[in-house]
């Protein structure tokens, strides 16, 4: 199981942003939420390697947890 969570969580981050382009026809993006998911797969790295969870864990688990703090904040 433990195995398989990076993998649920990517997909996870790949559902919400195929919503979030679905509803928005605008040129430009409204929030930072790419920016949000290079910030939070940085941290998550970081944390990873310093061996306090595993490293897979940490990217895929960073990258969904700024993925939606980079939505949240509007540009």
């Amino acid at each position: 199981m433990i195995a398989a969570l990076p993998w649920i969580i990517i997909g996870i981050a790949v559902a919400v942003i195929f919503a979030f382009r679905s509803r928005k026809k605008d040129d430009e993006p409204q929030n930072c939420m790419t920016e949000g998911m290079c910030i939070g797969m940085c941290l998550g790295v970081a944390i990873g390697s310093t061996g306090l969870i595993s490293l897979a864990l940490g990217i895929s688990s960073g990258m969904l947890i700024g993925e939606v703090i980079g939505f949240i904040i509007k540009k």
